[in-house]
C-alpha cells in the first residue's frame, strides 16, 4: 500500500486515470481512488491491536473478498464481537427475561458500544492513521471523525488525502464511512485476501505488498443476512419510504444466486435460523414477521406498494455499477423466481 502512498499528487492520478483506461469494467477514476482507501483503511483495521475482535461482512467484502457482485460498495461494514464491547452473559440481551429487562439491556448495550467507539476504536485507528500518513502528507488533507447519520447511527468518517477532485455529493463521495456494529454475530468467518483494483489492473506497476488479510463473514451468512432483509423489507409499513440504495439488496442477492450460493445455503437451514434467531433479537421489528423467515414461507419479492420507489431506487445508483447497470425488471423476476427456489426447497 505504501508505494503508492509515497507517490506524488500528479503520479497517483496519472495510474488512477491510466487505470480506467486499461480496465474492461469501471470507467470512473474516483471509484478506482476510493477502493485503494478502502483497501488501505481495512489494512489499517486488521494490523490493528481490534483485529482479533473484528469481521468484515456486507456488500464490500462481497465485492472484495469473493468476487461475486459488479458494483461498488463504498461503505465498510464490520462487527464487533460482543465481548470486546464488554457484553457479557448477564447483561447480554439475548439472555433477557423479559421486555422490560431486554430493553434496559438493549439501552446499556447501545452505550457500551458508544463508548468502545468513541474512546477505543477511535483514537486507536487515528493514531496508526497518522502514522501511515505523516510522511506523505498534511493533516489538512485528511481526517477520520465520529459522525451520526439521521437515524442515529454512529460511523467513523474517513475523508482520505484525494489526488482527484472532490467529491462530496451523490452515491460515489471521496470519503469513507467505516460503520460498525456489534448486533450481529461474527460467526462463522474466514480469512480473505484483498487487493486494490489500481493494483489488479496496473499488475506491471504495483507489487503484491498491495495484498491484505482480513477476517470476513463467509458468504453463505451473508446470503442469509440479505435474504432476511429483504423478507423485512416485503412487511414494511407501505407508509414508510424504502431506505436509499435498498436495490443493491435484491442485485446481490440475484448475484450470489448465480454463483451457486441457493443452493449451499438451503443445505444450511440451522444458518438461516441462526440469522433470524439473531436479528429477532437485537434487530427487533414485529412488522418484519422474522417467525416466517423459514423454509417454505421467506419472501424475497417486494411489495407491489414499493415497487415505483425501488425503481427510482434503481435509477439513482446506476453509477454504482460497473459497467451498465442491470435490468431492473429482470433483477425482480430473478428475485422471485430464487424466493420460489428457497421455499420448494423442503420439496425436494
Amino acid at each position: 500500500m505504501k508505494e503508492l502512498l509515497e507517490l506524488s499528487k500528479a503520479e497517483r492520478t496519472q495510474y488512477f486515470i491510466e487505470a480506467i483506461a486499461r480496465s474492461e469494467k469501471i470507467k470512473n477514476p474516483i471509484v478506482i481512488e476510493k477502493d485503494f482507501w478502502v483497501c488501505w483503511t481495512l489494512d489499517q483495521i486488521f494490523k490493528s491491536e481490534s483485529a482479533p475482535y473484528v469481521i468484515f461482512k456486507g456488500g464490500t467484502s462481497l465485492s472484495k473478498c469473493y468476487e461475486m457482485i459488479d458494483r461498488f460498495s463504498e461503505d465498510i461494514d464490520l462487527t464487533l464481537a460482543k465481548e470486546y464491547i464488554g457484553i457479557t452473559e448477564d447483561i447480554d440481551p439475548a439472555n433477557a427475561t423479559g421486555r422490560n429487562q431486554r430493553d434496559k439491556r438493549s439501552a446499556q448495550f447501545n452505550m457500551l458500544y458508544e463508548d468502545k467507539i468513541y474512546n477505543v476504536i477511535h483514537p486507536l485507528l487515528l493514531k496508526g492513521f497518522k502514522q501511515e500518513l505523516s510522511d506523505n502528507f498534511n493533516e489538512s488533507e485528511w481526517s477520520l471523525a465520529p459522525e451520526k447519520d439521521g437515524r442515529g447511527n454512529l460511523y467513523l468518517k474517513f475523508i482520505y488525502p484525494s489526488a482527484l477532485e472532490r467529491v462530496t455529493e451523490g452515491y460515489i463521495q471521496s470519503n469513507v464511512k467505516l460503520e460498525f456494529g456489534a448486533r450481529g454475530d461474527i460467526n462463522p468467518f474466514e480469512e480473505k485476501i484483498i487487493t486494490p483494483y489500481v493494483k489488479n489492473i496496473l499488475t506491471d506497476v504495483f507489487d503484491s505488498t498491495m495484498a491484505t488479510a482480513v477476517n470476513s463473514l463467509i458468504v453463505k451468512r451473508t446470503y442469509w443476512e440479505k435474504a432476511t432483509l429483504l423478507h423485512a423489507e416485503h412487511y414494511r409499513d407501505p407508509n414508510k419510504k424504502i431506505k436509499p440504495r435498498l436495490f443493491r439488496h435484491y442485485y446481490d442477492i440475484v448475484m450470489l444466486d448465480q454463483n451457486g450460493l441457493t443452493k449451499d445455503a438451503v443445505e444450511d437451514v440451522g444458518l438461516l435460523a441462526d440469522v433470524v434467531k439473531n436479528k429477532s433479537i437485537y434487530f427487533e421489528d414485529k412488522k418484519a414477521k422474522y417467525d416466517e423467515a423459514v423454509i417454505g414461507s421467506l419472501r424475497l419479492s417486494p411489495n407491489e406498494a414499493f415497487i415505483e420507489q425501488l425503481r427510482q431506487d434503481h435509477k439513482d445508483m446506476a453509477v454504482m455499477f460497473f459497467g451498465d447497470a442491470p435490468d431492473f425488471d429482470e433483477i425482480m423476476q430473478k428475485t422471485k423466481a430464487i424466493e420460489g427456489k428457497i421455499n420448494n426447497a423442503r420439496q425436494s
